[in-house]
């Protein structure tokens, strides 16, 4: 029993209903959490196993169904950022190939193309072609003489000065391997 129990009056006068309640409720909130922490703590006697397992197939099936469409939401957001980078190069490489095209409508870039690539010359030049088994053959973009393989002999100067003062020697008329790439005007029969 209660305080409130054991003593309904006081000097004899009853006590009032709302000092009651007061109490009783005073009393229940500081109760409270020591019952919200055994509530936490224990299940409920009352929860059949059937429930239980219903309740543990419901989350199963709520994972299963739900696992799908996040699987395919992140593919797709992977997809995306694929694309995207894909998109941005694609740009990038735009950018490039327009500022190549814009360097042709530049007259004086066609005519280092032109000299360098096709090794064309303009009127009143004069063109020289150093021809040295030493010296191979490279694409245009690389400097000649510059492989790796190559020993080097020292300055620029000496490997002219060594091209122009060593006198090659002379290979076969009929020798395939000693073609130059270069031109030749076939001579017409004596008899014509």
């Amino acid at each position: 029993m209660t305080e409130t129990d054991s003593a309904p009056t006081r000097g004899g006068i009853p006590r009032a209903r709302s000092v009651e309640r007061q109490e009783r409720l005073r009393e229940r909130a500081q109760a409270a959490p020591k019952r919200i922490a055994r509530s936490f703590i224990q299940l409920p006697s009352h929860v059949s196993p059937a429930v239980l397992i219903a309740a543990l197939l419901l989350v199963i099936f709520l994972a299963v169904s739900i696992a799908s469409p996040l699987r395919n939401y992140f593919e797709q957001r992977a997809e995306l950022a694929e694309l995207n980078a894909q998109i941005a190069q694609q740009q990038q490489e735009k950018e490039r190939l327009t500022d190549e095209l814009n360097r042709y409508n530049n007259e004086d870039y066609i005519r280092e193309q032109a000299r360098t690539r096709l090794g064309l010359i303009e009127k009143g030049e004069s063109a020289f072609r150093i021809i040295s088994p030493e010296i191979n053959a490279t694409a245009p973009e690389s400097t000649p003489g510059a492989d790796e393989d190559v020993p080097q002999r020292g300055e620029w100067y000496q490997q002219l000065w060594h091209s122009i003062s060593v006198p090659e020697l002379a290979a076969p008329e009929d020798d395939p391997a000693q073609n130059n790439d270069l031109p030749t005007v076939e001579e017409p029969p004596a008899g014509q």
